[in-house]
């Protein structure tokens, strides 16, 4: 007989006794962090729900959340600790699509650069609070999320320690392991390549006549400030519009042009200008990368595509305001 576990958040579990009991142990776990607990509780108080699904063990995903279903899922053969850290990566991708900046913007009316860096701000700020959820059940005595968490993302654990240790600032060490992310090139390319698939795949004439552009410090003042209006980033975000922040590997850059050039062909379009602008670099061969580059939260193609197209209609067919559910305190992964 399965044992009766009930999460401390009052959150809904899909699934059978077995696997609500499962999940209500992730969930338990998790609370233990105050940073977890509170995306725990955003995700409660805004209608969503957990489960598991088979089909992400068939396809190499740890989970994803999706904000069309208002529900987060998880990989039912990951462990305890990928699960914590995944489940607080995704729900952070939840809160992010409750603000105005990341629910507006979609691949039909914004620039290439304005894209790159909605996707890249996003993922960063969702790594940067796993980082966090995975330090501070560290701190409870719960060593196996971080040791996973370090051993798996170097660039983004290492800066955050680092910082942390240097300065007390949580702030700092936030900072630091959002700009670690960038350090990782095969990771921006899977976002960069996930992005290409999805301009790829919009019919040319559906793209705005002038498309819309949104700096990259827009983003991170929105994406990286929690429920209690604190902005956790004190560094200069311009910084992002420079260098690997801002660079994408050339033949990812051709497949977006070749596409947007028949967008450009259209009568009255203005070219998308931040698209000659972004700087590239060549792809290194193949034995060169690393096995490790897709963040355990990534999503394939499909799912992104549904969560950016379902993002603008989350507000509307929402009965109650983001701005109630941002009373909780808060953070994310």
């Amino acid at each position: 007989m399965v044992e009766n576990v009930l999460p401390v958040v009052d959150i809904p579990i899909r699934g059978g006794a077995a696997a609500q009991a499962k999940m209500a142990g992730i969930v338990n776990e998790m609370c233990k962090s105050d940073a977890g607990r509170a995306i725990l509780e955003f995700a409660a108080d805004y209608g969503y729900e957990l489960k598991f699904d088979r089909k992400t063990a068939k396809e190499g995903l740890f989970g994803y959340a999706d904000p069309c279903e208002e529900v987060c899922v998880l990989n039912p053969k990951a462990t305890m600790a990928q699960n914590i850290v995944t489940l607080a990566h995704e729900l952070r991708h939840a809160y992010q699509y409750t603000m105005d900046e990341v629910d507006e913007p979609d691949y039909a009316g914004y620039t290439t650069k304005t894209m790159m860096h909605r996707s890249r701000v996003m993922e960063a700020d969702a790594e940067s609070y796993g980082c966090l959820v995975a330090w501070e059940l560290k701190q409870k005595g719960m060593e196996a999320c971080w040791n996973d968490f370090s051993a798996s993302y170097p660039e983004i654990a290492a800066p955050f320690e680092t910082a942390l240790n240097e300065t007390g600032d949580v702030n700092q060490a936030r900072t630091a392991a959002f700009k670690g992310w960038y350090d990782n090139a095969d990771r921006r390319d899977y976002y960069d390549q996930t992005m290409a698939s999805c301009v790829e795949t919009t019919n040319p004439s559906v793209f705005r006549k002038k498309l819309k552009s949104v700096t990259a410090a827009k983003f991170v003042n929105a994406v990286c400030r929690d429920p209690d209006g604190n902005n956790y980033f004190n560094a200069d975000p311009k910084e992002l519009e420079k260098g690997k922040f801002s660079t994408m590997y050339a033949d990812v850059k051709d497949r977006i042009a070749a596409h947007m050039a028949k967008r450009d062909a259209l009568p009255d379009r203005t070219p998308d200008k931040s698209l000659a602008a972004i700087k590239t670099q060549p792809r290194p061969r193949p034995e060169a990368q690393s096995a490790r580059a897709v963040s355990p939260a990534a999503k394939e193609c499909a799912v992104t595509a549904r969560q950016e197209s379902a993002a603008r209609k989350i507000r509307a067919a929402k009965s109650r305001t983001p701005a109630a559910v941002w009373t909780r305190r808060g953070n994310v992964r």
